[in-house]
């Protein structure tokens, strides 16, 4: 009788396990910024991997708030061997949250990679992130100009006639 008792509760343990997991979970896919934007994903929640464009990034208001621009670090177009920044694909992001992480931020001499969790809804301009996330910089990366790591800059307050990137 026991090993029909364990068999019992080793089935039910297992269906409780199924249906918890189960919930209307859907399925997060992660892009990196070129192929998101090849893709024309909107309306779906997706991760998007990008590097912060320098000059981009403000805050919308106090504390709260930010918007910026990330472009795709991978991207060559197939006639040119090195794209210059202005050629590449870019994403303008906003995000209404009051927290960021520490390593957000523009620091001189660094491209600062950031994972940004949201949708694109079909008639907006921006990606309407409710997650950001850095990457940290490589134990071995220098600056371009060959400096010491200072920080990151301040983040400046929007102007409201600067047209988005």
């Amino acid at each position: 009788m026991s090993r029909k008792l364990l068999a019992a509760s080793l089935a039910a343990s297992a269906a409780i396990v199924v249906v918890a997991f189960n919930f209307d979970t859907k399925p997060l896919h992660s892009y990196r910024l070129g192929d998101y934007l090849s893709r024309d994903l909107r309306d779906r929640e997706v991760r998007v991997e990008g590097v912060l464009v320098h000059g981009s990034l403000c805050k919308t208001r106090g504390d709260c708030g930010y918007r910026f621009s990330l472009t795709d670090q991978f991207y060559v177009p197939e006639d040119a061997a090195a794209p210059s920044p202005e050629s590449r694909p870019t994403l303008a992001v906003s995000y209404d949250g009051c927290v960021i992480p520490d390593g957000f931020g523009e620091i001189p001499g660094y491209d600062v990679t950031v994972i940004v969790q949201g949708e694109r809804c079909q008639t907006c301009h921006d990606f309407k992130a409710t997650q950001l996330m850095t990457k940290c910089p490589a134990k071995y990366q220098r600056p371009a100009d060959g400096g010491l790591h200072l920080g990151a800059l301040p983040i400046p307050l929007c102007d409201a006639l600067k047209p988005r990137t």
